[in-house]
């Protein structure tokens, strides 16, 4: 056989297989189930997470939405974000979801800046290949109560699944009409991971 028939059958494999898996987000789906301000409803765990913002990132079994809205008071201690459903991924398997957070510059107290940034979230999926979480922002240092726009960008490979914004205001600031979203009628929605 000449090589160049075998190139050519090789390649012709290639895009076969290459047609047969697709593209890996093809079918895959998400909804956000719940947004706004977000609470713990069970103790939270602590992990340092140099690549955010903060520098730590915070997760606990069951968080609950205890106030649907988009607009989010710069206040020490308040998080926020949204709760999700993600359908259509491999059944019982590891994936990961990029997080990436867009936010006000904030300068951080070692002098240097920050716009934003991108996390890896490390997810097992159900038997029905679902992911039931929660993903969003806390403030815990003053410099981070930037006011402005902030969006949340969930991703599986190039596949963006949900993006929420949030406008991020001073306590005592007026919401405008065109940023305020109708309080949930339920107190919250909990999340179990």
């Amino acid at each position: 056989m000449n090589t160049n028939r075998i190139r050519m059958s090789t390649l012709i494999g290639l895009l076969v297989a290459t047609s047969a898996f697709g593209n890996p987000g093809a079918g895959v789906k998400a909804e956000t189930t719940g947004f706004g301000i977000l609470k713990s409803l069970t103790p939270e765990t602590v992990s340092q997470t140099p690549e955010t913002t903060s520098g730590v990132t915070r997760d606990a079994k069951v968080i609950g939405v205890v106030g649907q809205t988009n607009r989010i008071p710069a206040t020490l201690g308040v998080r926020f974000g949204f709760a999700y459903f993600v359908q259509g991924l491999p059944s019982t398997s590891k994936v990961v979801l990029k997080k990436i957070v867009k936010h006000p510059t904030i300068r951080k107290p070692d002098g240097t800046t920050s716009e934003g940034f991108v996390f890896l979230e490390h997810h097992t999926t159900s038997p029905q290949g679902t992911i039931k979480d929660y993903t969003g922002y806390g403030f815990d240092h003053s410099c981070e109560l930037a006011t402005g726009q902030w969006v949340i960008e969930m991703w599986y490979g190039e596949q963006k699944l949900i993006e929420q914004t949030f406008q991020v205001f001073k306590p005592g600031e007026e919401p405008s009409d065109r940023d305020r979203v109708p309080r949930s009628e339920a107190p919250f929605a909990a999340v179990h991971p």
